[in-house]
């Protein structure tokens, strides 16, 4: 868990450095291990927390061009806001689509877990290229392979087929 504690915290800006396990975090994507490392600033304005900084954490993925496994680190902006007041916790409409969380005001700590969770899941690669093939075209890792357009030799015991007219 990724908790910040808040009680009795004066106005101003705090360092926060903070590590949980993987395994504490609850659900997180299936990629990540071992630690996850949240540095940033807390500043607190009367009842308003928002935290900046980031999430680091090392992923285990799979080249979409050599099927290779590779471990890479994935750092996650994070940036989120609280508003501490009771009353409007309770009258919290939980649909709503703000980007303040509310929280109570006796709430001892503020917790990023889901948060952290979310932001790394949304910074895992699109495409997961091993970094020693990120340079290289795909016909120089795999060099039998041809690409659309090149003319490809066609074994004559299957010339008959180009003869074929399908209608449809």
């Amino acid at each position: 868990m990724l908790k910040i504690p808040i009680q009795g915290l004066k106005d101003g800006s705090s360092d926060i450095s903070l590590t949980s396990d993987v395994s504490e975090m609850g659900v997180i994507f299936p990629e990540f291990f071992g630690k996850i490392t949240l540095s940033g600033i807390l500043s607190k304005f009367g009842k308003r927390y928002t935290f900046t900084g980031k999430a680091v954490c090392n992923s285990n993925l799979i080249c979409d061009r050599s099927l290779e496994e590779y471990t890479e680190e994935i750092t996650a902006p994070i940036t989120v806001s609280y508003l501490a007041d009771t009353e409007v916790f309770l009258l919290q409409d939980p649909a709503s689509d703000e980007n303040v969380y509310i929280i109570r005001e006796d709430e001892p700590f503020i917790d990023l877990s889901v948060e952290v969770c979310e932001e790394l899941a949304l910074n895992l690669p699109m495409k997961r290229i091993a970094l020693q093939y990120r340079d290289k075209e795909l016909k120089d890792i795999i060099p039998d392979i041809t690409e659309a357009g090149e003319e490809q030799k066609i074994d004559e015991r299957w010339s008959a087929l180009k003869n074929i007219h399908l209608n449809n």
